[in-house]
């Protein structure tokens, strides 16, 4: 049967990529837990650039489309950074990314999604733009979050950017929270984090900025690895459910049921005294930090 296209479905640049990371290493995924979106998983953990770029295709204009296209969006953003900061190291030179978080800023106080202005209002705080508050965002929203965080880094505040990576974690943005302590200088901690997500693409450009200081990357011995009690199985569950997939997808990454990776859940709360997925994040990034101390 041929399926009708309107212009709500139209296939489009963006829309066959979005497709192929599906079919690919991931789908893109939202963060319901905080009312946020997240982007891929398969994106954060790719390793190179030229995989996330395919992935993410050619075209960088933010195209008019339903909102649930906005963790592309984003996804597509922090790719510029992470070009930017491997291509150029210094962000600031790339007019492609400050066009680029310009124009999904627009796009986003157009569309009435904070978490879109939020993001851009980061990105261009670190090229040193400042953007206001849209007046539609309630003063009391959580997502108010983003534009502390933007000031931090406009006022090359250490302390306050650590407070932001803190407050992150709880909001069920550990990936964020990372990127926050980039922004902090805070590399050994940022990288045990990413690490901990196997966020492996920004990760190694964290590595590579720890390298370049003069900084040992952390490293992580076997017997602190298995201090935590877990099974092999068990910590690749608790790693993923960390970085915010649902059970059937990790039922489906895994190549397991539904009702087994409940199983592996419920021994992983149980192992780490936990009962949710927020406390198992703090615990599972505590964990990260932890071990390298010992």
């Amino acid at each position: 049967m041929q399926r009708t296209t309107t212009s709500r479905h139209r296939v489009s640049a963006s829309g066959r990529a979005a497709k192929s990371m599906r079919r690919g290493q991931g789908k893109l995924r939202t963060h319901c837990r905080t009312g946020t979106w997240g982007i891929t998983w398969s994106m954060r953990c790719a390793g190179t650039l030229g995989a996330v770029g395919r992935w993410l295709g050619a075209e960088l204009i933010p195209a008019e489309r339903p909102l649930a296209a906005a963790s592309l969006d984003i996804a597509r953003l922090e790719y510029l950074y992470l070009q930017a900061m491997h291509d150029l190291h210094d962000i600031r030179a790339s007019n492609a990314l400050r066009t680029y978080a310009q124009s999904l800023f627009d796009t986003g106080v157009q569309q009435h999604h904070a978490r879109v202005c939020g993001e851009a209002a980061v990105y261009l705080a670190r090229m040193g733009v400042a953007v206001a508050v849209p007046n539609w965002l309630h003063a009391d929203s959580h997502l108010m979050l983003f534009w502390r965080w933007a000031q931090a880094i406009l006022d090359k505040n250490a302390s306050s950017l650590r407070d932001v990576a803190t407050l992150l974690v709880q909001l069920g943005c550990p990936y964020e929270s990372a990127m926050a302590l980039v922004d902090a200088g805070e590399l050994s901690d940022a990288y045990r984090q990413l690490r901990a997500m196997s966020a492996t693409t920004l990760r190694e450009h964290v590595a590579s900025m720890l390298r370049q200081a003069h900084l040992p990357v952390p490293r992580r011995t076997r017997s602190a690895v298995a201090a935590d009690g877990l099974t092999d199985t068990e910590r690749n569950v608790c790693g993923l459910a960390v970085d915010g997939l649902r059970n059937r997808e990790l039922a489906a990454r895994l190549h397991m049921s539904v009702r087994t990776v409940e199983t592996h859940l419920s021994n992983v709360y149980r192992k780490t005294g936990t009962d949710n997925r927020a406390a198992l994040t703090r615990w599972w990034l505590a964990r990260a930090t932890s071990s390298d101390a010992q």
